[in-house]
């Protein structure tokens, strides 16, 4: 799990909206430079109305 304090949908450092988001198998290892998280099973754009 992954926490990032600030987290928002609103404008700042942390903002989501118009990002991307992809969802892989497994959790990141860090063994391998491409994450070695499996395949990807889920992404998207996080985006507001």
């Amino acid at each position: 799990e992954k926490v990032v304090p600030g987290l928002t949908l609103k404008e700042g450092e942390y903002a989501v909206a118009g990002r991307a988001l992809i969802l892989h198998e497994k959790e990141d290892d860090f063994g391998q430079p491409t994450g070695n998280a499996g395949g990807r099973i889920a992404c998207g754009v996080i985006q507001l109305d």
